[in-house]
């Protein structure tokens, strides 16, 4: 048995779970919108005294049942998502480092200047909510995998310098600096070998 598909998942307060085990439909609903989860047939889903269950129908381990086995745990992972992001929102926060880079909300778009020759517009799917302040972006959204690929997108963008530190980055991203070329010792050494050439030669 999955050891995450066992889990049993707590559902929220505010949060309505409708399931239909027919078409294999969980339907979410929250104060923040509302999700529905499509799972496979080898999967049973039922709700008791304010808690969720993800079961398979068959706890047999032959080849007919590893499909199950392998969604087991990924179904409830998705839905307990489901829950938390209908109930308290997923949050990501970037934020812009550089000389002359910033960031301005025109309408739902933001409008980035992070040293190209020309802005870079971006526009939020949807179900995803962006906000901009003190030279940081704020992406909300009541799914999680959404928010965190938006959040990709937009530091792709620009990427942090490994040598300045300059781009976009997520906010308490740590970044691994490199040392720029001619910042070692080596010429010290080189210099000394040169002398005992010298020395050599008297």
């Amino acid at each position: 048995m999955s050891r995450i598909g066992s889990k049993e998942i707590k559902i929220p307060n505010g949060v309505e779970v409708h399931i239909d085990n027919i078409k294999n439909i969980v339907k979410i609903s929250g104060q923040y919108g509302t999700i529905c989860v499509n799972f496979p047939k080898s999967i049973v889903c039922n709700v008791d005294n304010n808690t969720f269950f993800v079961k398979r129908s068959s706890e047999t381990y032959d080849k007919k049942e590893k499909k199950a086995r392998e969604m087991h745990g990924t179904i409830r992972a998705i839905i307990n998502n489901a829950m938390i992001g209908v109930s308290s929102l997923f949050k990501k926060e970037l934020e812009l480092i550089g000389s002359g880079y910033r960031v301005e909300k025109n309408g739902k778009n933001l409008t980035l200047f992070v040293g190209f020759s020309h802005p870079i517009i971006v526009q939020p799917p949807e179900g995803v909510k962006m906000e901009c302040q003190n030279n940081k972006i704020i992406i909300t959204g009541i799914e999680k995998q959404l928010v965190g690929d938006e959040a990709a997108k937009i530091r792709k963008i620009r990427v942090p310098n490994l040598y300045t530190g300059n781009g976009i980055r997520y906010v308490d991203e740590k970044i691994i600096f490199r040392k720029r070329k001619g910042t070692d010792t080596s010429s010290s050494g080189s210099s000394t070998s040169g002398k005992n050439v010298k020395k050599a030669k008297k």
